[in-house]
C-alpha cells in the first residue's frame, strides 16, 4: 500500500514538474511567413523573392525612428524604443529631453514627425512585350510613435509598367495624420 502511495506521489510530482517546465519554457515569437497578397505584406514585413513576407529590421534605419539616445529593439512586424536616461524626461518614442530645457515649457510629448519610408529604390527593367514589363519593388514605413505603419504605393508592385520611366509614389501616415511620401522610378527599356 505504501509503495502505491509513493508511486502516485512520484507520478504527481513528475506531472506538476513537467507542467511547471512547460509553463516556464521560453516562448519563441517567430515572424509569420504568410504569402504576400499582390506583393503587399502587413506593415513591418516585406515580400522576398518567393512572395513570403519577411520581417523588416526597422532598427537598421534611423535607429527605428526612436530617440537617438535610446536603444531600438526589433520585434516581429515592428520595433520597441528603450527608455530615456535617468536624468531625462520623455520617452524613447517621442524623444528624450533634458529637464533643465523644459523649464520654459514645450517638453510635453507631441507627435509631429511623419513616418520614415524606405524603398528598394529605382530600377531598370527589360521589356518583355510591347506593353512593357512587370516590375516588383518593396516599401516599408516606421513611425517614431506608432512603429511599423502601412505604406501604399501607386502603381503597385507586380503590375505591368509601360515602356519608359514611371514614377512610383509611396505614402504613409501615422495615427496623428503626419504624412510622408517617397518616390522611386521604374524605367522599362
Amino acid at each position: 500500500m505504501r509503495s502505491g502511495w509513493v508511486l502516485q506521489s512520484v507520478v504527481g510530482i513528475a506531472v506538476v514538474g513537467g507542467l511547471s517546465f512547460v509553463l516556464r519554457a521560453p516562448v519563441v515569437d517567430a515572424a509569420p511567413q504568410e504569402m504576400a497578397v499582390d506583393g503587399v505584406c502587413k506593415p513591418g514585413y516585406i515580400p522576398d523573392a518567393d512572395g513570403k513576407c519577411q520581417d523588416v529590421d526597422e532598427c537598421k534605419v534611423n535607429n527605428g525612428e526612436c530617440d537617438p539616445s535610446v536603444m531600438c529593439t526589433n520585434t516581429p512586424g515592428s520595433r520597441t524604443c528603450g527608455a530615456c536616461g535617468v536624468d531625462f524626461t520623455g520617452d524613447g518614442y517621442y524623444g528624450c529631453k533634458d529637464p533643465n530645457d523644459c523649464a520654459a515649457g514645450g517638453c510635453a510629448p507631441v507627435d509631429t514627425r511623419a513616418p520614415a519610408i524606405k524603398t528598394s529604390g529605382s530600377q531598370n527593367v527589360t521589356a518583355t512585350s510591347a506593353q512593357g514589363a512587370v516590375a516588383k519593388y518593396w516599401a516599408w514605413s516606421v513611425d517614431n510613435v506608432d512603429g511599423a505603419v502601412a505604406v501604399s504605393c501607386l502603381p503597385k508592385s507586380g503590375t505591368m509598367f509601360a515602356m519608359g520611366a514611371t514614377t512610383v509614389t509611396c505614402t504613409a501616415a501615422d495615427k496623428k495624420g503626419n504624412k510622408k511620401t517617397a518616390t522611386l522610378t521604374i524605367n522599362v527599356k
